[in-house]
């Protein structure tokens, strides 16, 4: 908690501040009555307003009670760390700070939550935590011409947009309203992937930290209030059986078999991924989401699972950099219009755009990877691409031969093409060999 984080934001670099109980560099020197003006109205002890990107603005809601036995926790259950805060990366006109004093008093709702009489306590208690201590809609609600969260709340006038997603340092955070059932999203919050998904981002480190452990009751309260947002995409229920079914575009077009050689080997050739492993992609929202920030986000970065009590294995997912804009929105486009329920398409111009923004880093190894895609302009591009489906799905096509599940790229990877995963480029040139 000795601060230092950057956090992106559309007018500069923000860096998270001290908030151990150091008396020179954190918050060591503050009564109780400056933290929680503090935290109820973002003005420091020395009379600085905070950008709201600490989110006051949410923990405005929080109790009497509990706000002070956080500030227990904070001055006596953290250790104190000697740690300068950094300068703001802000520009002129947003370095100043004073004319946030205009911000708070345009947008800034300092009230306390009020439960809602018509709602059982499950229910209220769920909201509480939601709107206040666990400020979701931080992420989750979009932002207006202020930066300002447009809802704090399922009421008013706007309060259908609270937590109807938004875009965070080229994270997509979903829409959070009625998306899957109580027992979907309290198994998400506790072990950070449940049928449906795996977190990813900041995300994972929510769950890390944060939800997992958090008392069963919380959880099911909050997915509770969740599932009791109207939503404009409502659940429909059960998903429908594990699809088995692989898309027929798969071997037709440049997206199917891209996806095919780079992506099949964990997500497999229909989209069902591998449970509690590789997350599916069929019925997964943040393949169907509008915004594709994330799916283009995880393919140019990787991607790690949440590291929790009940998944104590972390899985990673490499990232595709090396891919040209062209080929990663071929992939992501095939993948949203066969499992994300015909969301739109992904454009180079966007892949482009956020490579430019993400600067990830990509693999100059002089070993170039053949393009299964390229098959397609083969005078025998069928037969061609026939032996590479005998390659990916061996123990389907041919099953007289295999005594298990596993295909030819279970070892060969990504259809023998990749580095470092046994490829089968240059291997004319000393086999057929054999050893005694």
């Amino acid at each position: 908690m000795a601060g230092g984080r950057p956090l992106e934001t559309p007018f500069g670099v923000l860096y998270s501040t001290n908030i151990t109980p150091d008396h020179a560099t954190g918050i060591g020197g503050y009564s109780f009555g400056a933290f929680d003006r503090a935290m109820r109205q973002g003005v420091k002890a020395d009379g600085t307003h905070m950008y709201p990107a600490m989110p006051y603005p949410s923990y405005a809601k929080i109790s009497p009670e509990d706000m002070y036995a956080l500030y227990t926790y904070m001055m006596k259950g953290v250790a104190p760390v000697a740690h300068t805060n950094l300068p703001s990366g802000m520009g002129f006109p947003f370095n100043q700070r004073w004319a946030l004093a205009f911000w708070n008093f345009v947008f800034h709702e300092d009230r306390p939550f009020v439960a809602d009489a018509s709602r059982d306590e499950t229910w209220n208690r769920g909201a509480y935590l939601v709107e206040g201590l666990g400020h979701c809609g931080a992420c989750h609600t979009p932002r207006g011409i202020g930066f300002q969260e447009v809802a704090l709340s399922d009421k008013g006038s706007s309060g259908d947009r609270f937590l109807a997603g938004s875009k965070v340092e080229e994270w997509n955070a979903i829409n959070l309203r009625n998306l899957w059932t109580v027992a979907d999203t309290v198994e998400l919050l506790k072990t950070g992937q449940n049928r449906h998904a795996t977190v990813s981002g900041s995300m994972t480190e929510v769950i890390h930290n944060s939800t997992q452990h958090f008392t069963d009751a919380d959880l099911v309260a909050i997915a509770t209030y969740l599932k009791s947002l109207p939503s404009d995409h409502p659940y429909q229920g059960n998903p429908p059986p594990e699809p088995q079914e692989v898309p027929a575009a798969m071997f037709t077009t440049r997206g199917g078999l891209a996806y095919a050689q780079f992506c099949a080997d964990c997500h497999r050739l229909n989209g069902a991924g591998v449970a509690g492993i590789f997350p599916p992609l069929a019925g997964n929202p943040t393949v169907a989401a509008k915004d594709p920030s994330t799916l283009v986000h995880i393919t140019l970065t990787g991607w790690a699972t949440a590291e929790t009590a009940t998944h104590t294995r972390v899985f990673t997912m490499p990232g595709f950099a090396r891919l040209g804009d062209d080929e990663i929105a071929e992939i992501l486009s095939f993948v949203r219009s066969h499992w994300g329920a015909k969301a739109p398409a992904v454009t180079t111009a966007q892949v482009k755009t956020a490579r430019a923004t993400l600067d990830p880093k990509v693999d100059v190894r002089p070993f170039e990877t053949p393009r299964v895609a390229d098959i397609l302009r083969e005078p025998n591009a069928t037969q061609v691409v026939m032996g590479m489906r005998l390659n990916t799905e061996t123990h389907t096509l041919l099953p007289n031969n295999v005594g298990n599940v596993l295909n030819c790229s279970s070892c060969h990877l990504n259809a023998g093409t990749v580095a470092d995963g046994s490829p089968y480029v240059g291997v004319s040139a000393f086999f057929p060999s054999y050893a005694p």
